[in-house]
């Protein structure tokens, strides 16, 4: 490598400006629109060339004169004093403009519109011939078929007149007459159909009158079979009379009930003194038959009910209302006065019981049989009357119910009747007064065909708009499905990445003046390198980028150059075993020793460093020999101590690692650095690559001082504008010469370079 040339370090900024951006990035940080719409502006301007070319065109040579015809029909209201009071006698009838809106459908209605079909169907109208756009054929429609389609197209349209009386039949055409014979055709069939209608309504008065007097004769029949069944009963409501034997018949079902308990008793114990030898067991099983007695009272059973039902209701009231609510101590007091008397209760069986056991003991057990085997007897006579008399009742009642449902429904359909008799007497007073009334619905004469405005100019407007909205569109596609990075502000909304630095794109500028640009760019760097870190550059310093091709290894020259520059002592370490470029763009010569052999103990330090001529700068290159052991080498423990130990004897060491998501090696630099520095490439770089590669080193617990956005335009420049004033702040010309102040600050003095910026950039670009 040729010697470097010397120098003079800039004056670092007392100030310098970094665009921070937080820690974690928005969730749905897109790409900013307005700015990429503007950048893809060729593409507003082929769209809006490509709809304008095409459409103007043809809105100017497709569009043709129309002409328009109007036909109207008035639609009267009608005064009639006999359906009104005094206040409204002098109003139109309620409803009305239901009633016009109504007539707007029946014209459009299909037999309107075939009586009009039958008037033109002998005519060669423009109307009944449909043209294919693409094939050019004529087609040939039948005239109903094609009014259908012109109203569904709105060439024909029929519609109210805001505050007026009049319907308004509105036919388009290329031909004034045709429209004018159209529009008086549709407006005759409608009034000889409605003329029509009024013939039907004569039959339909007559048949009202014969349903009328049909109805009359149904509502004397069924008011005569209603009076024939109420007779027995003397009234047509049976309800009271009904709910009185049902009454009746529940009481005697209650009779009969307690016969039928006593006898069950009596046969009981009856059983026993049958089935007993010894007078003295009566008493025997006296624990069993007080149990049965007790029992089978109905009282007792009825009042156990009742216990069970109010303690399922005061568990449910538990549930749902609070312990003071005042109902629920209710419940319980209730609860509580018929335990106290299921308890009363069975305490008077006891009683009963006893004295019945009592006497049983002072009677023989022969008078005992007689005595219950008499009251046996007489209890069934009991039973079998109460039994006759309840199915008596429940007959009657039956017989009662019958009578009351019948009544019941022939008063239903009397009802009905009548209410359909009202109906149909409404209908015929309606059809009586309607009759009298002078027509509603009567002719406007003379329908004129206008051409109407013509709308190329509005089309043509329309056409442009389009035009736009369309380039803006395609345009907004684009970029919402760009994701690559083009300023800062993207990298800040959409990773939350501070932003170091620029470097502007070399394409852009003029190269007379880049080189300076250039050197303002990295004075930049280095000055925010320096904030972000507590008022210095790191010690040691990995430099890397999401992926290839991005400018990091031209970026970690010109940095390690730019702070030798500064008075530093700086090592610059090629870290990609896997691709080393930095002795191929900085000309150094391969050695016997590299990097990998310093880091496998292999050599010394001192035997693999190579001496820049400039002062305070050393290169430690890779010959890639060692490109498929990379990651052995640099897992292994001792490549840390011996970083370490080079460091150690340098102000800063840079080091130039692959990109992170192509060789975890990038990492493990990272972790044996102080800091990292991200290399993107405007243009190229994407933000869910750099985004991925920073989550990646922020799980490898490593230090991300930032990102540098190279090949970025002017307008997103740090100091766009510094490189126009020299240091005492006043403005100069160029005069086409550049001074060795401005030089690049890697400068490749070869004879046949084309520019500083050739070598400089040669991988970014």
């Amino acid at each position: 490598m040729k010697e470097i040339e010397k120098h003079q370090p800039w004056p670092v900024p007392k100030e310098a400006t970094i665009i921070d951006g937080s820690h974690e990035p928005p969730v749905h940080a897109g790409p900013n629109l307005i700015g990429g719409i503007l950048r893809r502006w060729y593409i507003v301007l082929l769209i809006f060339i490509l709809i304008c070319g095409m459409g103007a065109p043809a809105v100017w040579f497709l569009i043709k004169p129309k002409y328009q015809a109007v036909a109207a029909i008035r639609v009267a209201p009608i005064i009639n004093p006999i359906l009104f009071s005094d206040s409204d006698s002098e109003r139109v009838l309620p409803m009305y403009e239901a009633y016009v809106n109504t007539q707007v459908d029946l014209i459009t209605s299909e037999p309107v519109l075939q009586r009009a079909a039958d008037t033109l169907g002998d005519r060669n109208l423009l109307l009944f011939e449909k043209t294919d756009p693409f094939t050019r054929k004529t087609e040939k429609l039948s005239p109903l078929v094609a009014l259908k389609e012109a109203i569904r197209d709105e060439a024909i349209q029929v519609g109210t007149e805001r505050r007026s009386e009049l319907v308004k039949i509105t036919v388009q055409s290329p031909s004034g007459e045709e429209a004018q014979l159209i529009a008086n055709s549709i407006q005759d069939a409608f009034l000889a159909w409605e003329h029509d209608k009024r013939s039907d309504d004569d039959v339909r008065f007559t048949l009202l009158e014969d349903k009328e007097r049909t109805l009359k004769t149904q509502v004397e029949n069924q008011r005569q079979l209603i009076h024939n069944k109420s007779t027995e009963y003397g009234a047509t409501d049976m309800t009271s009379r009904y709910e009185f034997m049902l009454q009746r018949v529940a009481d005697l079902q209650a009779q009969l009930t307690q016969v039928e308990t006593a006898r069950l008793a009596l046969e009981i114990e009856f059983q026993v003194l049958q089935n007993s030898k010894d007078p003295n067991t009566v008493v025997e099983g006296l624990a069993e038959r007080r149990q049965a007695f007790i029992n089978s009272d109905p009282t007792l059973q009825s009042l156990t009910d009742r216990v069970a039902s109010l303690e399922e209701q005061l568990v449910i009231s538990q549930q749902t209302l609070s312990e003071t609510n005042p109902q629920l101590r209710q419940q319980q007091e209730i609860l509580d006065a018929f335990k106290q008397r299921v308890k009363d209760r069975r305490i008077e069986l006891e009683i009963s019981f006893n004295e019945n056991i009592a006497r049983e003991r002072t009677t023989s057990q022969a008078d005992r049989r007689i005595e219950l085997q008499a009251k046996l007897e007489q209890i069934t006579l009991q039973e079998s009357i109460l039994q006759k008399r309840k199915e008596e009742a429940d007959a009657e009642t039956i017989e009662v119910g019958k009578k009351h449902l019948e009544i019941q429904e022939k008063q239903e359909e009397l009802a009905m009747t009548k209410e359909l008799l009202n109906t149909v007497q409404r209908e015929i007073q309606k059809f009586l007064m309607e009759s009298n009334r002078p027509a509603r619905i009567t002719k406007v004469p003379g329908a004129a065909s206008i051409e109407m405005p013509d709308k190329k100019m509005k089309l043509l407007a329309a056409v442009f708009f389009a035009g736009l909205a369309g380039g803006i569109f395609m345009a907004f596609l684009r970029t919402k499905a760009d994701h690559r990075l083009h300023t800062p502000e993207d990298i800040i909304r959409r990773i939350g990445v501070p932003v170091l630095g620029t470097m502007v794109s070399p394409s852009r500028h003029n190269r007379k003046q880049l080189p300076q640009i250039v050197a303002n760019d990295y004075q930049t760097i280095r000055a925010n390198l320096g904030l972000r870190s507590g008022g210095q550059i790191p010690h040691k310093l990995v430099v890397t980028s999401p992926g290839p091709q991005e400018g990091k290894t031209t970026f970690a020259i010109n940095l390690a150059t730019s702070i030798a520059r500064a008075g530093r002592k700086v090592l610059l370490v090629d870290g990609d075993m896997r691709k080393p470029d930095i002795a191929h763009i900085m000309q150094i010569s391969d050695g016997k020793w590299n990097l990998a052999d310093v880091l496998l103990g292999l050599c010394d330090f001192q035997n693999a460093v190579h001496k820049l001529a400039q002062r305070n700068f050393d290169v430690l290159a890779m010959n890639g020999r060692n490109a498929s052991h990379a990651i052995e080498v640099l897992a292994n423990p001792q490549v840390s101590d011996c970083i370490q130990s080079v460091s150690r004897d340098y102000d800063h060491v840079v080091i130039d690692s692959p990109p992170v998501l192509t060789a975890p090696d990038a990492i493990l630099w990272s972790r044996m650095a102080d800091a990292v520095v991200l290399c993107s490439l405007a243009g190229r770089t994407t933000s869910p690559d750099l985004k991925e590669a920073v989550e990646r080193l922020e799980q490898a617990d490593v230090k991300v001082l930032g990102n540098v956005l190279s090949n970025v335009d002017a307008d997103h420049n740090y100091y766009r504008y510094n490189y126009e004033y020299n240091t005492n702040g006043s403005k100069q010309k160029s005069n086409g010469k550049s001074s060795k102040k401005t030089r690049l600050l890697l400068a490749m003095q070869q004879e046949n370079n084309k520019g500083a910026l050739d070598g400089a950039n040669k991988e970014s670009i």
